[in-house]
This record gives structure tokens, C-alpha cells and sequence, in this order.
């Protein structure tokens, strides 16, 4: 099946003079550290058609170079976008298998003018219904002496002491399964870090643990079910007092009970405002913001569908929060919407779906009604994109010829 990866920041401009780096999803700031722009393949497949926006033209005589990274070596799939153009595509393919690494670099030429990017890739998988999740903790570390929670599918550097604030709501039934993770240097000290699934803030199988000297490890054994409205977080221990505090990427493979879903996760410990219409990124943690200006990233042609949001408390009697994807270029509110009213705290929006053309942008909007509480929200959407129609096999028995034309 084919998922759309989703990607672009306007959290930092691309660099006119330095090589930098960011993750192919969802994405951050951009990065001279390598290690940080990378996310772990957790499963086979093709990434193919790139595409690439900037916000305006980098200026005559001047370029940007944007290359799909493979195990940190610069692969085919690169467009260069150049003078007065803002935009490039790509539809070449690149095979990735479990425990690869990709990233995006871009390479200034002739001092451009500075400007934001967005992009998007598709995965083909090699296997039906497989798609992927893909995290990291960005510049953040991993504590020695305690356990932190990260998101699952999580762009930035956000690790947290408290679980609640690292949820998210898987929107769609399915499995979760090949858990690999790589650490920036061994725990050190002879001791470990265990990596866990949790479910519900329950732990779950789906569990790896890099022990001293070792800085990757997988889990492809194990698996683990989840429906629509499950909360997701993950786990991460320190075990017999490792002495190195590294950072940490990741990847999981997404096995949909429907064919051509794909989930898109994010949330965000930034509380929401009881008078202000704000906007956010939908995929991993963003701030929100009055401005949607800030943190829209780029998709192509699927379906979007079955929003789930969850808020950390109810907004109260006669009072609720409306959630709305955003959608196109320009943005523009979808038939996406979810209301929380009253004791509530969580919703769904149900059989509601729209369509998303190739180089729309997305985000997520809240509208608040009558001063709600003051509340967190974490949410999960599905992308579909149609799984290609098998060709009728011919069996034994079926008549099969070419038509004769008769002239008169």
C-alpha cells in the first residue's frame, strides 16, 4: 500500500551558506547534526515521488538542493529548486529495508535568499497494509536515574517525566509491530535502556532494550493490537545505571486492518487558550499558535479521515472546544470536524472525510465556545490513499479471445 508522508516546518528558514538536515516526516528545525534529522525504516518498501515547496524563490543565480539521505549517503530522489522557481518534484523511487535510516539535506548555492520549505514523500510498502511510524527525541537526552515518556510518532525534542503529556489517539484498528531503535552512543556503565509500547498507560510487549556496548536493537517478534480512540505513549527506562545520557530515534511498522490507511499522530502539553481561535501542526508535538501561518506541513492526494481527539480534562457545562483540519493551498477549513462539549473529553468525527490534492498543506485548528477550561488535546487522523485494483486471474475454463473486426 501507498502512505503519504508528511513534512515541512516553518519553525526556521532554510540556511543560505550551511549544509543542514531534517526528518522526511513531520519535521523540526533544521539541523546541522545529522543524527538528529534521522528516522529508522522499520519495514520494506519504496519512498518515491518527491515533493518540494519553498515559501518564495531563492533568488536569481542563487539555488537550494534538497536530497533524500539513505543511511547518510545522498540518494537519486533530489530536487533542485532554483532563481525564480519555488517549487520541484521527483518521481524516481528508493528501495529501503528495516533498519535503514533516511533524512533530508539541503544544500545552499550562491547565497539564497532564506525561506521556509515544506514536502512529502510516499512509502510504498512491500507488504499490503504495512505503513510506518517513525520518532526521535531530536536534541533532547535520556535521563540515568529515571523513566521518561516520549510520543510514538514524534519529530521533536520533547521528553517529558509525565506520561499524560506524551499521548496520542490512534484513529484506525490495526497492529503495531517491528519496533527498531538506535541511540546516539552506548548506555555505558554496563547498563541499558528499555524502550516499551504502552497502551493505555498499560506496557505492552513490543519492547526493545539496548544494553552496554550495543546502540541498536529490535523487537520484531512481538506485536500489538489497537482500535480506533486507543491511547498511545511510549516508555523509556534506564536499567542498571547506564552512564551516558544519548539521544534516541525510532520506528514502528503500522499494520491497518483496512487496506491503504496510514495514521498520523500528534498532541501537544501546550495548553489550549478559552477565547482564541489557534492553529498547530497535526503531525507529533507543535505549539499552538493564533497565527496558522506557523507550522502547516505538506501532503499529497489521499483521503483524510476518522479524527480522534482526546483532551486532558472536560471544557465544562455549556462550554466545548471545536476541533477542524485545515486543508489546501491556501489553507481552507475541511468537512473534518470534531466538537468536545460539556463533561466530555474525548470525540471523533465520525463518517466525515475530505480530500487532499497533491502539494495541499494541513493543520489543525481549535475553536473554543463560551471560556472553556484551559485543557490539553491530543488527537490521531488516518490518511487512505485506494490500494490498486488487482487484474482478474484467468483460470481453467475461463473463455478468452480477440474481437475480429469485419470490414464492409
Amino acid at each position: 500500500m501507498e502512505q503519504v508522508i508528511f513534512g515541512g516546518t516553518t519553525n526556521g528558514k532554510l540556511d543560505s551558506t550551511a549544509t543542514e538536515y531534517n526528518s522526511i516526516m513531520g519535521a523540526y528545525g533544521w539541523n546541522s547534526t545529522l543524527f538528529d534529522a534521522q528516522k529508522l525504516i522499520s519495514t520494506s518498501g519504496k519512498i518515491k515521488n518527491m515533493r518540494i515547496e519553498l515559501l518564495d524563490a531563492p533568488g536569481a543565480g542563487t539555488s537550494y538542493t534538497i536530497t533524500l539521505m539513505l543511511n547518510g549517503a545522498p540518494t537519486a530522489l533530489t530536487v533542485e529548486i532554483a532563481d525564480t522557481a519555488t517549487s520541484g518534484t521527483l518521481v524516481d523511487e528508493v528501495d529501503v529495508v528495516a533498519g535503514d535510516t533516511v533524512s533530508l539535506r539541503c544544500i545552499p548555492t550562491g547565497t539564497p535568499t532564506a525561506r521556509r520549505a515544506w514536502w512529502s514523500f510516499i512509502f510504498e510498502g512491500s507488504t499490503a497494509n504495512e505503513s510506518l511510524i517513525m520518532g526521535g527525541t531530536h536534541a533532547a537526552t535520556l535521563s540515568t536515574a529515571a523513566a521518561r515518556y516520549v510520543r510514538v510518532m514524534n519529530m521533536g525534542p520533547h521528553v517529558s517525566v509525565t506520561e499524560n503529556e506524551m499521548r496520542q489517539v490512534c484513529p484506525t484498528a490495526g497492529t503495531i509491530k517491528n519496533f527498531y531503535v538506535e541511540l546516539t552512543e552506548d548506555p555505558g556503565n554496563n547498563g541499558a535502556y528499555k524502550f516499551t509500547l504502552r497502551k493505555g498507560g498499560v506496557s505492552q510487549t513490543l519492547t526493545v532494550t539496548i544494553t552496554d556496548p550495543a546502540t541498536t536493537g529490535n523487537d520484531t517478534s512481538n506485536e500489538v493490537a489497537v482500535v480506533a480512540g486507543d491511547i498511545l505513549t511510549m516508555i523509556v527506562e534506564p536499567i542498571d545505571s547506564p552512564s551516558a545520557t544519548p539521544k534516541v530515534r525510532w520506528g514502528m511498522t503500522f499494520v491497518a486492518d483496512t487496506d491503504g490507511e496510514s495514521i498520523i499522530l500528534g498532541g501537544s502539553d501546550n495548553d489550549l487558550h478559552p477565547t482564541n481561535t489557534e492553529y498547530t501542526g497535526i503531525i507529533g508535538r507543535w505549539v499552538w499558535n493564533v497565527s496558522e501561518a506557523y507550522y502547516p506541513t505538506m501532503g499529497q492526494a489521499c483521503i483524510l479521515k476518522k479524527l480522534y481527539v482526546l483532551l486532558s480534562a472536560a471544557p465544562g457545562a455549556d462550554k466545548d472546544y471545536d476541533f477542524t483540519v485545515r486543508i489546501g493551498d491556501p489553507l481552507a477549513d475541511s468537512n473534518i470536524v470534531v466538537n468536545i462539549g460539556d463533561a466530555a473529553t474525548t470525540g471523533n468525527s465520525g463518517a466525515l472525510e475530505d480530500t487532499m490534492s497533491d502539494d495541499d498543506l494541513i493543520m489543525l485548528k481549535v475553536v473554543p465556545t463560551d471560556t472553556p477550561t484551559v485543557v490539553d488535546a491530543y488527537w490521531g487522523l488516518v490518511s487512505y490513499v485506494a490500494p490498486p485494483v488487482a487484474p482478474t486471474p484467468v483460470v481453467d475454463g475461463d473463455l478468452i479471445g480477440i474481437p475480429i473486426i469485419r470490414k464492409s
